[in-house]
């Protein structure tokens, strides 16, 4: 099993987390108060979700 903290740094540290903290020069897993933007949670969602049509 995995701790919050666990899961929260294997999910930030990906598609639109990294991408906002990029927008605000924050350094890795560091907070920031930049916006997630539509475009890139879509990109990222739809990527996996396209992975897990052909995976399955």
């Amino acid at each position: 099993m995995y701790s919050t903290h666990e899961l929260s740094e294997m999910t930030h540290r990906t598609g639109p987390w990294v991408e906002a903290r990029g927008r605000a020069q924050a350094p890795d897993l560091e907070r920031s108060n930049e916006p997630l933007l539509d475009e890139d949670i879509a990109d990222f969602f739809g990527a996996l979700a396209e992975h897990e049509k052909h995976a399955g």
